[in-house]
Parts: C-alpha cells; sequence; structure tokens
C-alpha cells in the first residue's frame, strides 16, 4: 500500500465510501458553476474528478450556488470524435438539458467503514502506548479534523507540542506520523484544509498569511517551536495543548491509512451548525475553564482563548460525525477540555520542579489588544471597546454594525472600509459576527 496519497491523481482508488457512491450514481455530485446557466457536477470537494456532463439549466429552474444534488435530465446532446486512422470513436462535448434537481444532505451519504473508537486508534497507530491516553488520541484527532470557517473567524484547530520527556528528535517523529495521516494536497495550499508545521519564526510568519488568506478556509497547524517570547504565535488562535506521554514510543509504519482518510474526508464535508444562543454559554465556559486551571493548577497564566471551546466544538461534532452541536454535548467538551489543560499544568510543573528547559510560549494565552491590524480595523476595533464597555452597564451583549456608522471617529469610513475592517478584526479572532456582519460580539474575558 503506498504510504502516500495524492487525492488528485486516483483513478481506481482509493475512495473515500461517500465519493465511491458518488462516482457511481452518474447525475449526482457537488455544483460547480462554470457559466451563467451551466454547471458541472464534482464528484468530490477534495479533487479534481468530476461527471464527464456539462449540464444546462433553461431560465424557468431556479439551482442553488452550491451544494450537493441529484439532477433529473432531459435530453442529452453530444458530438461522435473520431481518432486519426481509426475507426473506434467517441463521445465528446455531452450536454444534458436540466428538468429538475434534488437536494441532498450530506449526513445521507454513505459513513465511513470504521468507528470513531477505530479512527482514533489508528490516528495514533505510530505510537506503541498510546491506547493508555485517550486525550492524547482527541488531540491529534481534533488537529487533523478541523473547524470551519464561520462566525468565529478562519477555521483550523491549532495545537502547542509539549514532550516533556523528548527532544528536537520526537518532535520530528510527531510531524512524520501526522504527515503520514494526511492527503498530499493538504499538506500545502489547498482551498478545502490545508495542514501546517511550525518549527521557526519564518514559519509562524507563514503560516498567519495563509490563515487570513481568502483562499485557505480551513488550516490547522502544530506549533513545535521554541520562540522567543517577542514572537509569541498566540494571534494563530491555539486551542489545545498536544502532550506527547513520556512512555509512549515512536514506531513506523510504512503504509498510509485508507480508513483514516476515509473519515477524515466524510468529517470534513460536515459544517456543524451552533446555534446563536449558545454562543455566549461558550465564551462563559471559557473564562470558567481558565480562572480554574489558573486557581488550581500552576503558578503560571494560562489564560484560555475565549474562541476555544467553540473551535472545539465543531471539531467534537466532525468527529462525531454531526453537523449540529446540541446544548447536551456542552458539559462533556467543558470537562474535556478542561482535561487536556489539567494534564498540561501538571506536566509543565512537574517538568519546572525536575528543573527540566521551559518552553518559551504558554499555550491559549489570551489575544492582546494592540495587533498587527490595518489603520482603519484599529480604529474600528478601539470603538468597539468602548462601545462594548458601554453596552455591558445595560445588560447588551452584541453589538449593531450600524451603531459603529454613527460613531464620531468613524463617520468619515465607507462601508467598503467598515465591512473589510470587520472580516480584519473576525480573522484575527477578536469579534464574532452573524447575519453578515450586521451584529458583533467583542470577544472579551472580563464580561
Amino acid at each position: 500500500m503506498n504510504k502516500n496519497i495524492n487525492l488528485n491523481k486516483r483513478w481506481i482508488g482509493p475512495w473515500a465510501n461517500f465519493e465511491s457512491f458518488l462516482l457511481k450514481n452518474e447525475h449526482t455530485g457537488f455544483i460547480e458553476w462554470r457559466g451563467n446557466n451551466l454547471f458541472r457536477l464534482k464528484k468530490t470537494l477534495f479533487s479534481d474528478h468530476y461527471s464527464p456532463f456539462l449540464y444546462v439549466v433553461p431560465d424557468n429552474i431556479v439551482i442553488p450556488e452550491q451544494g450537493l444534488i441529484r439532477v433529473k435530465t432531459g435530453e442529452l446532446y453530444r458530438e461522435i470524435r473520431l481518432q486519426k486512422d481509426s475507426t473506434i470513436g467517441d463521445y465528446t462535448n455531452q450536454t444534458y438539458i436540466v428538468e429538475g434537481y434534488e437536494l441532498m444532505e450530506t449526513d445521507s451519504l454513505p459513513k465511513p467503514s470504521i468507528s470513531k473508537e477505530e479512527f482514533l486508534s489508528y490516528a495514533v497507530e505510530n505510537w506503541r502506548g498510546s491506547d493508555n491516553y485517550p486525550l492524547f488520541k482527541k488531540e491529534v484527532a481534533y488537529n487533523i479534523l478541523s473547524c470551519q470557517k464561520d462566525f468565529f473567524g478562519i477555521g483550523g484547530i491549532g495545537v502547542e507540542t509539549f514532550a516533556p520527556a523528548g527532544s528536537s528528535q520526537t518532535m520530528k517523529y510527531l510531524k512524520s506520523s501526522i504527515n503520514g495521516l494526511l492527503p498530499d494536497e493538504f499538506k500545502k495550499r489547498n482551498e478545502m484544509f490545508e495542514y501546517s508545521f511550525i518549527q521557526k519564526e519564518g514559519d509562524a510568519k507563514i503560516t498567519n498569511l495563509r490563515r487570513n488568506d481568502p483562499q485557505s478556509n480551513e488550516i490547522s497547524f502544530n506549533d513545535m517551536s521554541r520562540l522567543p517570547t517577542k514572537m509569541n504565535i498566540a494571534n494563530l488562535g491555539i486551542q489545545i495543548p498536544l502532550i506527547l506521554p513520556s512512555d509512549v514510543t515512536y514506531k513506523t509504519v510504512e503504509y498510509h491509512n485508507r480508513d483514516v482518510m476515509d473519515y477524515q474526508l466524510h468529517a470534513l464535508l460536515i459544517k456543524p451548525i451552533i446555534e446563536p444562543t449558545l454562543i455566549e454559554k461558550f465564551t462563559d465556559l471559557s473564562i470558567q475553564t481558565s480562572e480554574y486551571i489558573n486557581r488550581n493548577y500552576t503558578e503560571e497564566t494560562i489564560l484560555l482563548d475565549s474562541l476555544a471551546h467553540i473551535k472545539i466544538a465543531c471539531a467534537f461534532c466532525r468527529l462525531e460525525l454531526k453537523d449540529k452541536l446540541n446544548e447536551d454535548m456542552l458539559p462533556r467538551i467543558k470537562d474535556e477540555l478542561l482535561d487536556m489543560f489539567k494534564e498540561y499544568a501538571d506536566t509543565y510543573r512537574d517538568r519546572m520542579i525536575g528543573g527540566g528547559q521551559a518552553r518559551w510560549t504558554i499555550p491559549m494565552q489570551q489575544l492582546p489588544q494592540r495587533h498587527n491590524l490595518t489603520i482603519d480595523a484599529n480604529k474600528i476595533y478601539r470603538e468597539l471597546l468602548a462601545v462594548d464597555q458601554q453596552n455591558k452597564e445595560i445588560g447588551i451583549t452584541w453589538i449593531f454594525s450600524e451603531e459603529l456608522q454613527k460613531r464620531p471617529n468613524l463617520k468619515y469610513l465607507s462601508d467598503f472600509i467598515l465591512q473589510k475592517s470587520l472580516i480584519e478584526l473576525n480573522n484575527a479572532n477578536l469579534i464574532l459576527q452573524r447575519k453578515n456582519y450586521s451584529e458583533l460580539l467583542v470577544v472579551n474575558y472580563k464580561r
């Protein structure tokens, strides 16, 4: 079995179960528009595999802008193409007239062949003894399952690796292990999902630029570096620590696990829905977790990113193959994330007692109020903080963007600059947004 898988070069396989289903169903796939009334059907969102047909939409039929559909076809138009000096031909320019369609849910597609428990085990099969560490499995799994771009900004789950008894070689093993789980496309620029390893200052800068590139909707990363304090990369939105257990040893696996790919591709199709009423509850959970750890587990300050619970919740839904987060899931997510940071705090404390080398950065630090933002974004952020402070006194949480335009310091800003700056603040994880940026929530620990 080939250890590397290139998604675009697959012809016979390997295929995820849902990809095989779509390949067998001739007129079913993901819409990709080629003109005002022309579209193709993509058989998978993760590579360039299409149905051979072009579909023409009459004026009396309205097709969704995107999504998974089954096309009801009318007449087929096609041309015969004969190869030179050959009596064997084929068809070209095959075009169907669309008579209707059926919108399909991704939840109706065939599920992965393995269970969640099997996926977690396979994700860390490079590590002997990992069965004794359920948190280690979850930390790796959440990292490669990511979270979608949503009201909280750029998608992706960031981790900071901490190897108490390890060395630079241990970090190389972890990188090799995770690389072995990912298709080739996910290791480079990719509009669906990309993964980045941060091992030096330049990597942090590149990853930050990639995360703020609109073409990169989801980018998970692993901070495996020892960057100086001034280069703290908390701006990248680290959500969890990844603790490498001391008694877990690396082993070489000479194959790419196709079942892991099947599970990951299916999970990445899921865009979990989080009800707006749960957003504030997540912020409260983050504050409680941060305060609890600071009070009970370490003398170091660990300020939990107040977006961490929301992003982990999305990865949690993907791991469970659920398309919606329910309120009854919140206690499980809170307990799990709290356990991860208890483990981190205990590990960090034990290493300091033993005289070990401290990390330069502490995971999950609060995002500072001064950022490398454009001048306009900085001005708008200052005004948002002022409005937020006033609103807290009267019990208002969300800010209407139209209020900002009435502020004396912002009257000169055009609608375009305002929208662009709000997107920049959202991508920097400084604000949450809903209803297309008409309502805003400042990410604030002191609410």
